[in-house]
């Protein structure tokens, strides 16, 4: 199916989209679709994509399904990883962290949450300044002036 998803099959897709949706998939195709999609970004995947991002738990998917986000320059994906940063696993939160600073306006978006106090700025968790909320969206947002 991934073959016929980059060679631009349309029902190909569709179907890879019920598949990504769908917990009864094996985990190992849920991944390989969704780097299918994170090369591709097609417009249909971002809501199917989005909606597993907020709903799984799985660290591994979440991962993958960020690398999928971080293709598409909405501000409603910035939102949806920034309402779940703070929820998320530490083996998931730094990638969050880095596809929120892709973006400024997702970096402006998770920065007025620290500032609201809704995202700690530095915690136990963050092992290094690099890790810090604040630390490396600021960083990030100076080295693309």
């Amino acid at each position: 199916m991934a073959l016929r998803v980059r060679q631009g099959d349309v029902a190909a897709l569709q179907e890879a989209l019920q598949a990504v949706g769908n917990a009864q998939t094996a985990k190992g195709d849920r991944l390989k679709l969704l780097q299918v999609l994170a090369e591709l970004h097609p417009a249909s995947a971002l809501p199917p994509v989005q909606a597993l991002f907020e709903s799984t738990n799985d660290a591994e998917v979440q991962n993958a399904a960020l690398a999928v986000l971080q293709g598409y320059d909405t501000p409603a994906v910035g939102q949806a990883i920034v309402a779940r940063v703070k929820a998320l696993p530490e083996t998931v939160r730094p990638t969050a962290l880095q596809v929120l600073a892709s973006r400024k306006a997702w970096a402006r978006q998770l920065l007025t949450q620290v500032a609201e106090g809704k995202i700690e700025s530095r915690s136990e968790e963050h092992t290094s300044e690099l890790q810090s909320p604040c630390n490396l969206v600021c960083r990030l947002l100076l080295e693309k002036k």
